[in-house]
């Protein structure tokens, strides 16, 4: 709030992420602050795709397993993601749609309880920022099934995007 109430000279920036610009104005009904007609986007700093991971133990090797497990399981399976409207839970309700699969969304408090609870075996599946992953990718107790870019990152080269599985809408909608 101090970035809007602050003299509009060009001195003062703040650096805002999908959530605070986009996501917040569809989860709350009132906002102290409105993106569009507060602020000014002046540059784009990064984009942060999210990778579809699953628990190591869980029988999936791609997305087709996935849906074939999902289907066939009562209740369908749970997804966690680092709390309520973060682009982690919407990711996995996009998922959820694309796939017309049943998928229960868990919010945790932040990526790191989360992961661990993936690792544990609590949850089965989540969207998750490649370098908060990559340590239990490389240990083996996770598996990358998917990018949210359209092509394929040289931080992960060996994982293809969620579009090339036909799941629509995955093309790297987040940037900070």
């Amino acid at each position: 709030l101090s970035v809007i109430r602050a003299v509009p000279n060009g001195y003062t920036l703040m650096i805002a992420n999908s959530t605070g610009m986009a996501t917040n104005v569809t989860l709350y009904k009132a906002l102290p602050y409105d993106p569009v007609n507060d602020l000014a986007p002046v540059a784009l700093i990064a984009r942060i795709p999210d990778m579809l991971v699953v628990n190591a133990s869980l029988p999936v090797n791609n997305v087709g397993d996935l849906i074939k497990l999902a289907k066939s399981t009562k209740g369908g399976l749970s997804f966690g993601s680092a709390g309520p409207g973060t682009s982690q839970h919407l990711s996995g309700e996009l998922l959820k749609a694309r796939l017309g699969i049943e998928l229960t969304h868990i919010p945790y408090k932040g990526m790191a309880p989360a992961l661990n609870d993936l690792v544990g075996g609590h949850i089965q599946l989540l969207f998750s920022n490649i370098p908060v992953a990559a340590p239990m990718l490389r240990a083996g107790k996770i598996r990358a099934l998917g990018v949210t870019t359209k092509e394929r990152l040289e931080a992960a080269p060996d994982v293809a995007p969620l579009t090339d599985f036909g799941v629509k809408d995955f093309e790297d909608r987040k940037s900070t």
